[in-house]
Order: structure tokens, then sequence, then C-alpha cells
């Protein structure tokens, strides 16, 4: 994941890649059960940015397959990362269920991940919102973020 030798930056098509297939690997899905889409300009971030950006994205695609498609439906998970006028765009999208904002928390959620997001969020100085469009989509903008040297 590292840029060859370099232990400062981190390739983050690689990095995304891998840590999605990853989680869509651990929790035990068929291989047809879900399609991952990962669209993710090509840019080598400084670790500072690149682990908490990691972080935030495990923890929505593991609530997006463990929430999004209940009973073995089928799904599509996509994530795209972009760099724009200065920020990265980030967006977790699914076609599942949607999220809905008042609904109770089961007895394994304590909302911590969540919590989660949003610290790491605050750390990058990024605004992020959650929409339901088709399914859950998670729109991130971070401000503070640094390429590797």
């Amino acid at each position: 994941l590292y840029k060859e030798d370099d232990l400062t930056g981190i390739d983050l098509p690689t990095y995304v890649n891998k840590l999605a297939r990853s989680l869509v690997s651990s929790h035990q899905l068929a291989p047809e059960q879900i399609t991952l889409s990962t669209n993710v300009d090509p840019l080598v971030l400084d670790v500072d940015t690149a682990i908490p950006l990691g972080l935030i994205l495990n923890e929505l695609l593991t609530n997006a397959l463990k929430y999004a498609f209940p009973e073995g439906r089928p799904g599509r998970l996509w994530i795209t990362i972009r760099e724009a006028n200065d920020q990265l765009h980030v967006e977790v999208r699914d076609d599942g269920v949607g999220y809905d904002p008042n609904a109770e928390r089961g007895e394994e959620s304590s909302g911590f991940g969540l919590d989660m997001v949003r610290s790491f969020a605050t750390k990058l100085k990024a605004e992020w919102e959650v929409r339901n469009d088709g399914g859950t989509v998670v729109d991130l903008r971070i401000g503070k973020y640094r390429k590797a040297q």
C-alpha cells in the first residue's frame, strides 16, 4: 500500500480497493451477492490523511454491508474519490434499503461507528451528509488532506 519503499505515502486507489474487497470478504458474503465498484483518482496521500480516511471508509462500508442488504438480497456498492477545488470529494453509495435517521438502533448498534466517522471527519476538516437516493449515499468533502511528498 505504501508507494514503493517510501513509508510516507499510500497509493489511494490500491488502498481503497484492497480495503473494500477485504471488508466484503470478511462479511462472508457470496461473491455474486455484492457488486463493488471503485473509482478513485490516482493519488498518493500522506499517512496522516490516508489512515483517518481509511477508518471512515471502513465504517461506512461495514454499515452498508451489515444493514443495506437484509436477508441476503444482492446489491451494489460504489466508492468514488475525486480531487477538485482543493478538496477530496468522497462518495460511498449503495442501492440497498436506505438510511432512516429516525430508526431506533438495534441492540448490537451503539451508534459508536457514526460517532467515529464524525470524529475523523472533524480531524480532516470534512463536511459530510447522509441522504437517501436509491439507497444510502454518504458524501464527504475533505478540506484538510495532504499528498505524499
